[in-house]
């Protein structure tokens, strides 16, 4: 059973007829109250600003121009009274045009007192009532019955229009005056008009400057405006920030409810109903930015990394301004292929050890023994993976790709030829499974007994590493005794020198290396970096202070204790700081003698001017 929806009578073809027949009617009754025919000098009218038509053909012009000036003006046009001998024209611009052109000096006229309601009226019932008006006029003849308090459905009905074809037009309304001029054109079909109305207007301008240039010769096309639109739009589906964030980027809101997804229009438009495309470019790119930024500052809060990751393994200017906001300047970029990223140890499966022994009988079997070594290995892995976080020997980093960003824990590697990290071992797991598919190798059962070695040199590591914490807490609980601080010991001075080397900026330690040392940096170890600095002279001690603090950029402020200092040290080093006071008070004594008389003089100007105004009293 089919059921029969039955058409609104409003929106009848016959109904729309005579709602046009009685606009119409309606028209010329009031055009025909107190009529007055005249002839009017065009240099006395002026073009009406109500009059939503902006846009008119100049070859259309000249060819009317030309049928005037052959056969006169057949319809007058309609003006409202201004003042003395100056008139608004309120319909009937394009014979005014026209007929300016063609060289007339007057135009018959009907002169009527009409409110700025009246005209707005009369202005949309000749320019709808016009045979195949053009869609844009359509638009704006819509978008002039919206803004004066029209309903859709007034509108519709004003019109003898469907609904569907207001919606329709009501697109249009968007389109920014120099595109406007191309449509009006007919350089752009009215979809192409339609798609590019989506955009904002700070869009269309851009589409406008790119693709219209040449708009007026004659060969202008727009082609593949699908493929030129897409580099104007986002899919939403797949932007790295949450749609429904209000807060992301205040000013803006969250995108459920934007004009600018075409989501939220597809109660008027079903074409868009599938999709949820951003037309507004500027906005997408604001937002994705501002997400990035929200997670660089979260990343920040949980503490500062030691280096930042990128697939290039360089900042960009964006991504650097970024980190500089952030306070961080000087952290090393690495390339992702530089480095090997640690990752939280993989707990056994027990399912993995369950074997045949006869591959032709159908019997399970468990490896018992096999699971629980696997299983205490992964609890000393994690152990070890913990420990070795918590101890520092694992870097935090940032790794920064495309809008997204990660903390990754890493250990800098060497690489191979192909750009990946070097694998020189297997897993106990890939071990298991070989020997329970009978598919281990010598090869591989002497990878994993190399593996297991390595696994006791590490264990030795954690051994000094458990060592180090225990000498760590009992001497913090010495040193919170003040009996035993009696005095600074030899060790103390190189750990003062250490604490300020480790201060420097990376730019100034690489600088400053030369000065103190004559080995490569790169090659020392912690401990003989101890030695050399433990053997450094008092010169070269002072030195590296005052660079430590040179490279404080608050060094720079009088106002901050870092920059105090910078000044004291200067000053006791033997600077001449007094000649330099003595010519920065010059050059403050000439700029107040030049302010003192330049208030002088405009003292002196006030009192002429009172003087004045009390003589004219």
């Amino acid at each position: 059973m089919k059921t029969q929806i039955k058409k609104s009578a409003a929106n009848t073809p016959k109904q729309r007829k005579a709602n046009r027949a009685a606009t119409a009617k309606k028209t010329v009754a009031m055009l025909e109250n107190d009529e007055k025919f005249v002839q009017i000098p065009l240099n006395k009218i002026d073009f009406s600003p109500l009059n939503y038509r902006k846009y008119f053909s100049p070859k259309s012009l000249e060819d009317f121009a030309q049928e005037i000036a052959a056969h006169g003006i057949i319809s007058p046009v309609t003006v409202r009274p201004l003042g003395k001998d100056k008139y608004e024209l309120v319909a009937g611009e394009r014979r005014v045009r026209a007929a300016r052109i063609a060289g007339l000096k007057t135009i018959p006229a009907i002169i009527r007192t009409l409110s700025d309601e009246q005209v707005s009226e009369t202005q949309l019932a000749e320019n709808i009532q016009r045979e195949n008006p053009h869609p844009l006029h359509e638009a704006q003849a819509i978008n002039n019955l919206l803004q004066n308090g029209k309903t859709i459905d007034e509108a519709a009905l004003r019109l003898g229009k469907s609904k569907a074809f207001v919606y329709n037009r009501m697109k249009l309304a968007a389109l920014i005056e120099p595109l406007q001029t191309v449509f009006l054109a007919d350089k752009m079909t009215l979809q192409q008009a339609i798609e590019i109305a989506k955009l904002p207007a700070e869009a269309q301008q851009q589409f406008f400057d790119e693709y219209c240039e040449d708009w007026e010769d004659s060969d202008f096309e727009l082609e593949d405006l699908g493929d030129i639109l897409y580099h104007f739009r986002y899919d939403l589906k797949h932007a790295p920030f949450n749609l429904r964030d209000k807060k992301l980027l205040p000013e803006a809101g969250a995108c459920t409810g934007c004009p600018f997804n075409s989501a939220t229009l597809k109660s008027l438009f079903p074409e868009m109903a599938k999709e949820a495309i951003c037309n507004n470019k500027s906005c997408y790119h604001a937002k994705s930015e501002a997400f990035f930024i929200r997670q660089i500052k979260n990343a920040f809060a949980a503490g500062m990394p030691d280096a930042v990751i990128t697939l290039e393994g360089k900042l960009s200017d964006a991504i650097s301004e970024v980190l500089e906001q952030n306070g961080v300047t000087d952290l090393p970029v690495y390339n992702r292929y530089e480095i090997t990223t640690v990752s939280v140890p993989e707990e056994p499966d027990n399912e993995d050890y369950l074997y045949n022994e006869d591959e032709n009988e159908d019997v399970t079997k468990f490896d018992e023994n096999g699971y629980n070594e696997a299983l205490q290995e992964y609890k000393d892995a994690v152990q070890e993976y913990e420990e070795r976080i918590n101890s520092g020997e694992f870097k935090r980093g940032l790794f920064i790709r495309d809008n997204d960003v990660d903390t990754v824990y890493f250990t800098p590697s060497k690489i191979n030829p192909s750009g990946n990290p070097q694998r020189t071992t297997v897993t106990a797991k890939e071990v298991q499974e070989a020997i329970k598919e009978g598919k281990a190798t010598p090869e591989l059962l002497q990878q994993e007994i190399d593996r297991l070695n390595v696994r006791e040199e590490r264990a030795k590591e954690l051994d000094a590493e458990k060592l180090q914490l225990k000498v760590h807490e009992q001497f913090a609980a010495f040193c919170a005794n003040e009996e035993n601080n009696k005095g600074l010991t030899k060790a103390d001075s190189t750990a003062a020198r250490l604490l300020v080397y480790q201060n420097l900026s990376y730019s100034v330690r690489y600088k400053i290396n030369d000065f103190l040392f004559s080995i490569e940096m790169k090659e020392t170890s912690d401990n003989n970096l101890h030695e050399m600095l433990a053997g450094i002279t008092d010169a070269q001690f002072s030195h590296l202070i005052r660079m430590a603090i040179v490279g404080k950029s608050e060094s720079k402020s009088p106002k901050d204790i870092i920059g105090y200092s910078l000044y004291r040290m200067a000053e006791d080093a033997g600077m001449n700081i007094g000649a330099m006071e003595e010519e920065q008070q010059q050059k403050i004594k000439e700029r107040q003698e030049r302010l003192a008389l330049r208030i002088e003089d405009l003292e002196k100007r006030i009192a002429r001017l009172q003087r004045l105004e009390k003589e004219l009293v």
